[in-house]
């Protein structure tokens, strides 16, 4: 299953940052029931997301009363959140879209990207954040998965069948996301996929800037074996994504 994020339809009303949530909470401490983690589209990158930021979940059909404090917050915004394109079809101080139906599959651990992105830029989130409509989530924990999602095989073969924007970027969309071939194999053969994955998310936690780039290319070489590629074949891969 392929899921969106979130539309607030006004960042600036819903999402806060640490001190506001705890302004909010010791106001009332009910408000901590819908102030969620919330991870928007430039928090995510290869192998790593990492966001301080919160959005006040107010749903379609919020019992708004059990949270006065948010809607006096809410209530300077209330002239621009009535202008929203959706305001005929919920209360001026709910979410535009708040993915009604699907935002429980936030909480659980999930693999995420951006829509548009350069290249394969997956990684794991197991901090039960929200997302917002520049990202997409698989609401999976499967390493194996994503270590086949960023190898250079897919990358290439994603360029192949993606549309692109401004230039060179990639659109990672249901359609496209939907045609990648992931080669299905016993759970006791993911398990030197999964460890190399692991040693990756462990090292981009403590430093998202370092250079993982040899546990990386022992992937690339895994999954050319895997998918059965020759000599001359991963040659063609690799210059297409140089």
């Amino acid at each position: 299953q392929f899921y969106r994020g979130i539309v607030t339809g006004l960042n600036d009303a819903f999402v806060i940052d640490e001190k506001q949530r705890k302004s909010l909470i010791s106001s009332n401490t009910k408000i901590a029931e819908i102030i969620k983690p919330y991870l928007k589209g430039k928090d995510v990158k290869r192998w790593y997301s990492k966001s301080n930021a919160y959005v006040l979940f107010t749903y379609h059909g919020i019992d708004i009363k059990k949270y006065p404090e948010v809607l006096d917050y809410l209530r300077p915004y209330k002239n621009a959140l009535e202008k929203r394109a959706t305001s005929g079809k919920h209360a001026w101080y709910e979410l535009q879209q708040p993915q009604t139906g699907i935002y429980h599959q936030f909480k659980k651990t999930k693999i995420i990207s951006t829509d548009i992105a350069k290249k394969c830029e997956f990684t794991i989130d197991n901090s039960q954040s929200y997302i917002d409509a520049t990202i997409f989530c698989i609401p999976i924990e499967d390493l194996y998965l994503l270590s086949i999602l960023n190898s250079s095989l897919i990358e290439a073969y994603y360029k192949s069948i993606s549309s692109t924007i401004r230039g060179d970027f990639l659109r990672f969309k249901k359609i496209y996301v939907y045609r990648i071939p992931i080669k299905r194999i016993p759970t006791e053969k993911q398990q030197p996929f999964i460890k190399l994955v692991n040693q990756i998310l462990t090292i981009k936690q403590k430093d998202p800037n370092a250079d993982t780039s040899a546990i990386e290319k022992q992937i690339d070489e895994m999954v050319y074996k895997l998918y059965g590629l020759t000599p001359e074949e991963i040659a063609i891969v690799e210059t297409k994504n140089d």
